[in-house]
Protein backbone atom coordinates (compact mmCIF):
# COMPACT_ATOMS: atom_id res chain seq x y z
CA UNK A 1 0.00 0.00 0.00
CA UNK A 2 3.06 2.63 0.59
CA UNK A 3 4.21 2.08 -2.94
CA UNK A 4 0.37 2.91 -4.05
CA UNK A 5 0.43 5.84 -2.17
CA UNK A 6 3.73 7.00 -2.97
CA UNK A 7 4.53 6.35 -6.25
CA UNK A 8 1.14 6.77 -7.86
CA UNK A 9 -1.45 8.70 -5.39
CA UNK A 10 0.64 11.41 -4.14
CA UNK A 11 2.91 11.39 -7.47
CA UNK A 12 -0.60 12.41 -9.24
CA UNK A 13 -2.21 14.86 -6.71
CA UNK A 14 -5.29 12.60 -6.60
CA UNK A 15 -5.92 14.28 -3.63
CA UNK A 16 -6.28 17.76 -5.15
CA UNK A 17 -9.37 16.06 -8.41
CA UNK A 18 -12.98 15.90 -7.69
CA UNK A 19 -13.94 13.29 -5.62
CA UNK A 20 -15.35 11.27 -8.98
CA UNK A 21 -11.88 11.71 -10.85
CA UNK A 22 -9.92 10.25 -8.54
CA UNK A 23 -10.43 6.68 -8.87
CA UNK A 24 -10.51 6.94 -12.53
CA UNK A 25 -7.11 8.72 -12.77
CA UNK A 26 -5.46 6.90 -9.74
CA UNK A 27 -6.22 3.71 -11.83
CA UNK A 28 -4.40 5.06 -14.89
CA UNK A 29 -1.71 5.92 -13.02
CA UNK A 30 -1.21 2.33 -11.95
CA UNK A 31 -2.25 0.62 -15.26
CA UNK A 32 -1.30 3.05 -17.65
CA UNK A 33 1.61 5.17 -15.62
CA UNK A 34 1.91 8.30 -13.53
CA UNK A 35 2.79 10.67 -16.49
CA UNK A 36 0.56 9.34 -19.20
CA UNK A 37 -2.31 9.15 -16.89
CA UNK A 38 -2.04 12.90 -16.33
CA UNK A 39 -1.24 14.13 -19.63
CA UNK A 40 -4.24 12.52 -20.80
CA UNK A 41 -5.77 14.36 -18.01
CA UNK A 42 -4.34 17.46 -19.07
CA UNK A 43 -5.63 17.00 -22.87
CA UNK A 44 -9.07 16.63 -21.78
CA UNK A 45 -9.13 19.76 -19.90
CA UNK A 46 -7.47 21.86 -22.80
CA UNK A 47 -4.16 22.16 -21.20
CA UNK A 48 -0.76 20.95 -22.78
CA UNK A 49 0.57 18.20 -21.43
CA UNK A 50 3.78 18.21 -19.19
CA UNK A 51 2.66 15.06 -16.94
CA UNK A 52 2.19 17.17 -14.07
CA UNK A 53 -0.71 18.33 -12.17
CA UNK A 54 0.01 22.10 -11.02
CA UNK A 55 -2.04 25.20 -10.75
CA UNK A 56 -2.67 25.44 -14.38
CA UNK A 57 -3.83 22.04 -14.39
CA UNK A 58 -6.30 22.60 -11.39
CA UNK A 59 -7.76 25.42 -12.73
CA UNK A 60 -8.53 24.04 -16.25
CA UNK A 61 -10.43 21.26 -14.53
CA UNK A 62 -12.39 23.65 -11.90
CA UNK A 63 -14.00 25.02 -14.97
CA UNK A 64 -15.61 21.86 -16.21
CA UNK A 65 -18.53 19.79 -15.17
CA UNK A 66 -17.01 16.63 -13.14
CA UNK A 67 -19.62 14.27 -15.09
CA UNK A 68 -18.63 15.72 -18.60
CA UNK A 69 -14.76 15.60 -17.62
CA UNK A 70 -15.49 11.70 -16.28
CA UNK A 71 -17.09 10.92 -20.14
CA UNK A 72 -14.33 12.87 -21.45
CA UNK A 73 -11.20 11.00 -19.72
CA UNK A 74 -12.55 7.35 -20.34
CA UNK A 75 -12.69 8.24 -23.95
CA UNK A 76 -9.27 9.65 -23.54
CA UNK A 77 -8.36 6.25 -21.86
CA UNK A 78 -10.28 3.92 -24.23
CA UNK A 79 -8.21 5.70 -27.09
CA UNK A 80 -5.23 5.24 -25.69
CA UNK A 81 -5.71 1.06 -25.12
CA UNK A 82 -6.86 0.33 -28.75
CA UNK A 83 -3.34 2.52 -29.73
CA UNK A 84 -1.19 0.38 -27.86
CA UNK A 85 1.33 -2.34 -29.12
CA UNK A 86 -0.44 -5.23 -27.22
CA UNK A 87 -3.97 -4.33 -27.58
CA UNK A 88 -4.90 -7.54 -29.66
CA UNK A 89 -3.65 -9.54 -26.37
CA UNK A 90 -4.55 -7.83 -23.30
CA UNK A 91 -7.22 -5.31 -24.48
CA UNK A 92 -10.29 -7.34 -23.53
CA UNK A 93 -8.93 -7.07 -20.06
CA UNK A 94 -8.16 -3.64 -20.29
CA UNK A 95 -11.23 -2.74 -21.15
CA UNK A 96 -13.14 -4.25 -18.94
CA UNK A 97 -10.73 -3.32 -16.14
CA UNK A 98 -11.62 0.53 -17.20
CA UNK A 99 -15.55 -0.35 -17.31
CA UNK A 100 -15.48 -1.34 -13.87
CA UNK A 101 -13.27 1.53 -12.47
CA UNK A 102 -16.03 4.01 -14.72
CA UNK A 103 -19.17 2.59 -13.15
CA UNK A 104 -17.22 2.63 -9.63
CA UNK A 105 -15.95 6.22 -10.37
CA UNK A 106 -19.65 7.66 -11.67
CA UNK A 107 -21.52 6.29 -8.06
CA UNK A 108 -19.14 8.59 -6.32
CA UNK A 109 -20.67 11.02 -3.94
Amino acid sequence: MAIYRRDYWEAARIDSLPEKMRLIVFDATVNQGVSSAIIMLQNAVGVSGDGIVGARTLDAISKWRVDDLLEVYIRARTNRYFATKNFDRFGVGWITRLISVSVASKVTT
